[in-house]
């Protein structure tokens, strides 16, 4: 079952995709210090909000009309002709749950000043992403230095 897509009043270009949080990631990355995964929920028994993985399936054809200004002619004098032209994009769009799982590998944390920094850094960049993910976050959860967001995935194709 497919439902309608929510883009939750936003434009395709304005959705989260995966090359922006690939980045927000980096930081973590550049550690050396923490696991992190996609994991697909389309084969596992994953629900939220009382509902499966195909129940938060979003397909669909979106539509964007704009103003071309630069080929308009607009007048507020209501004796002159105004022309205005309007450019229509259109989207493919796909968005399915995904999780995203971060995991510090580096063994435990003693109490010193390298684990702070660890401890901080985790919780900046969850939060970076959790801001940047904003009405997309399904559930998350956060402990410490490890993380688990599932969340909302789009793939969003100009025609």
């Amino acid at each position: 079952m497919m439902n309608n897509i929510n883009l939750h009043s936003r434009l395709p270009k304005d959705l989260p995709d995966k090359e922006t949080i690939e980045d927000i990631l980096l930081e973590l990355k550049d550690t050396k210090k923490f696991d992190i995964k996609w994991i697909n929920l389309d084969n596992m028994s994953w629900r939220a909000d009382n509902k499966v993985f195909y129940d938060w399936l979003e397909k669909g054809e979106v539509i964007i009309c704009e103003m071309d200004m630069e080929t308009s002619n607009f007048s507020l004098d209501p004796f002159e002709t105004s022309t205005i032209r309007v450019k229509e994009t259109r989207y493919d769009i796909l968005r399915h749950p995904i999780r995203l799982d971060i995991k510090f590998e580096a063994g435990i944390l003693s109490l010193n000043e390298k684990a702070v920094e660890i401890i901080e850094t985790s919780k900046d960049v969850y939060l970076r992403l959790k801001d940047y993910l904003g009405p997309d976050v399904i559930q998350d959860q956060f402990s410490i230095t490890d993380f688990v967001i599932d969340f909302m995935l789009t793939s969003c194709k100009a025609k």
